[in-house]
């Protein structure tokens, strides 16, 4: 049988904090500390050989005090985007450069080192390295974003750009994409917007 409660609150339905049940995990006291770590790895599809591996993102697991500390945080998940992206760009990247011999008049490249340029993601900014090769007939390779796609900002980012400063003032449209990155980045400043949104209005010009 239940044990009656006689307290002046009871009649009420609220108890006080002190009588209120205290929840209490199983196993709590005797647990071993744990540990979330997020691995990417680059793998041979072929033979299944694993090529590289990083971690990209380690999370200690406790007992979430609020529902806040439930999961991971909305900086804790661009985090997370952030690593694994530089992970992998840093594997594309290398894809980008792999002339041999000149395409113009096939003689053998000389290798001029790497140089680093500006990725600016929908929610990341990122700095990049290309390898930069020239042939002695002048000839050279395309070794910055913005050189071999016509800008450091990706499509979508500029599409996000582009609905949010037709539908809101520059300034709020700044505002909200900051807020979906948790960050303050001059890729999103409102200048940066109004020229984005002049950019496609020129080239929707084109089409008409």
């Amino acid at each position: 049988m239940a044990q009656r409660i006689n307290h002046p609150a009871a009649s009420s339905g609220v108890l006080p904090k002190r009588m209120l049940p205290q929840i209490t995990p199983q196993g709590a006291g005797n647990q071993t500390q744990k540990r979330l770590k997020i691995i990417a790895q680059l793998e041979d599809i072929e033979t299944g050989a694993i090529i590289e591996e990083h971690t990209v993102q380690q999370k200690n697991i406790e007992m979430p005090e609020s529902y806040a500390d439930f999961g991971l945080r909305h900086s804790q998940q661009v985090e997370l985007i952030k690593n694994s992206q530089d992970v992998l760009i840093n594997i594309e990247c290398k894809l980008l450069c792999r002339h041999i011999k000149c395409p113009e008049c096939g003689a053998k490249l000389k290798k001029q080192g790497e140089v680093k340029s500006d990725f600016h993601d929908v929610y990341t900014d990122h700095r990049v390295s290309i390898k930069r090769v020239i042939c002695s007939c002048g000839w050279r390779n395309k070794y910055t974003l913005q050189s071999i796609y016509g800008s450091a900002m990706h499509p979508e980012l500029a599409q996000l750009q582009t609905r949010h400063g037709a539908n809101n003032s520059f300034e709020k449209a700044s505002q909200i994409l900051n807020d979906f990155s948790c960050a303050l980045r001059t890729t999103n400043n409102s200048k940066t917007i109004a020229k984005t949104i002049a950019k496609v209005g020129c080239c929707l010009d084109e089409y008409k």
